[in-house]
């Protein structure tokens, strides 16, 4: 916590007997009218302080002075905390504190804060948008004055990649698991009407390669890959191979995106080989991808699906 001067022309009279009934948020409607004062500042931090000394002394020419004040801005140079600006005018037994509206414990603030703006910094954990309350109760525990804040702040989950390895459970040698609907790391794999299937390493013959991976046989129906939990997400790469020996029949991928257009991709496949597929990057804000045959029987393995989140 610090404490800010206020500038000697600051004319701001916080008195009890002035307040509404219904007191009026402070630094909601109210700071976006204020302009913010010239001049040259060290720093953003500078910068920020002046603009809450200019608010609170324009405050100061209203008609009905408020009892508190509350302002928050960012903290400069952080990419997940704000700071919250204070100032009352109530005496003891009044208590006033700042809840952040994340369900992290309240802050005890002084009053009043006679000649100072009182501060208080608050690093959110999760990024969204949260309600800053300051809150007066009077010594029975009363609430006389409550100011209300509503700020977008938190650290921001960095997108990292997954990889869909299919590996899991083990599927032993020569032998299939089948499933209605496959799923890994929070993505599902479906045929609806039939099953999808998964191959142990050898299997019967075919050209499945060294590794577990998900079988799709196209002659009639469209695979579908989707996120279990609805969001939006990057298709970044996979491997293919058709498990037929000595054959090619290429897959046409197609994602589905958020604003309703899609994005076409048809594989070229190498016989009796594995071939990664890689996405530019147009394959974003995908909700669905499907899988479909580019022309007649297509029989496919997929393995290390990539996407990031």
């Amino acid at each position: 916590m610090k404490t800010l001067p206020l500038l000697a022309l600051l004319t701001l009279t916080l008195a009890a007997c002035s307040q509404a009934s219904t007191p009026t948020a402070v630094g909601t409607g109210d700071v976006v009218a204020v302009t913010h004062p010239s001049g040259i500042y060290a720093n953003t931090q500078a910068a920020n302080d002046a603009f809450v000394l200019a608010d609170l002394n324009r405050l100061g020419t209203l008609a009905i002075a408020p009892l508190a004040y509350l302002n928050v801005l960012p903290v400069p140079g952080s990419t997940d905390s704000v700071r919250a600006y204070v100032k009352t005018s109530f005496a003891s037994p009044v208590t006033t504190s700042v809840s952040w509206g994340d369900g992290t414990a309240t802050t005890a603030v002084a009053t009043p804060t006679v000649s100072r703006i009182e501060t208080h910094d608050h690093a959110y954990a999760v990024f969204g948008t949260y309600t800053v309350t300051l809150t007066s109760r009077d010594g029975a525990g009363v609430v006389i004055d409550t100011r209300t804040f509503t700020v977008q702040a938190g650290k921001v989950p960095v997108a990292s990649d997954t990889v869909i390895t299919f590996d899991a459970p083990p599927v032993a040698a020569n032998s299939r698991a089948d499933y209605a609907v496959y799923s890994e790391a929070g993505f599902s794999f479906q045929r609806p009407n039939y099953t999808v299937s998964r191959f142990g390493v050898p299997f019967n013959g075919f050209n499945v390669g060294s590794s577990t991976g998900l079988y799709m046989f196209f002659s009639s129906a469209t695979d579908f890959m989707t996120p279990d939990d609805g969001k939006p997400f990057a298709l970044k790469s996979l491997d293919v191979r058709d498990i037929v020996v000595d054959s090619i029949s290429n897959v046409r991928i197609t994602g589905h995106k958020t604003d309703g257009s899609t994005v076409t991709l048809t594989t070229n496949e190498v016989a009796n080989a594995a071939v990664t597929v890689t996405f530019d990057g147009s394959w974003q804000n995908l909700l669905s991808v499907d899988f479909q045959s580019a022309g007649g029987r297509n029989e496919s393995y997929f393995d290390n699906v990539t996407v990031r989140r």
